[in-house]
Order: C-alpha cells, then sequence, then structure tokens
C-alpha cells in the first residue's frame, strides 16, 4: 500500500458519497487500517479530509481483494486487481 497526496476537494468526496455503499466503504477502510467517520451525516472538515485520504490518496499496489459474498480471492499486481484469474 502506498499514499500518493492529492489535492483536497471536499466536492469530490460529496459527490463519490453519493454514489457509494459508505458502510461497505468504512470496512474495506478499516480493512486497510484506514480510519474515517463511521457516519457520514454532519461531517466536519477533518471527517471529509479523513475520506478523501482513503478514496483518493490510498493505493494498493501489491495484495489481494476478498469478496465477502462468493469468498474469492483476487490478487492485486502493480496496483491492478485481477478479476479473471
Amino acid at each position: 500500500m502506498t499514499t500518493i497526496p492529492q489535492a483536497f476537494s471536499q466536492q469530490m468526496v460529496e459527490a463519490m458519497l453519493a454514489k457509494i455503499d459508505y458502510s461497505v466503504f468504512c470496512k474495506a477502510a478499516a480493512s486497510l487500517g484506514l480510519q474515517v467517520p463511521q457516519d457520514a451525516a454532519n461531517l466536519d472538515e477533518e471527517g471529509y479530509r479523513l475520506i478523501h485520504h482513503a478514496l483518493f490518496e490510498v493505493h494498493v499496489i501489491e495484495g489481494e481483494l476478498h469478496c465477502p459474498l462468493c469468498q474469492t480471492v483476487y490478487p492485486v499486481s502493480n496496483g491492478i486487481p485481477d478479476f479473471v484469474h
């Protein structure tokens, strides 16, 4: 996992929050050891910054993605998940 700094944009975070399942996002962030607010309602600037960091700055370079529904493990190599292995 690596961090690549990106310019903070509260508007971009708000746009993404409208498109994602926040509870699933929180679980994914926690699995990477990241802290994000457990509730997306009434966020302050720090909350938006934590979410921005998890969404836009953290990159998994090598590792695995685990599907909680089918238990399939997908390898990640050079930052690219292999969903067809």
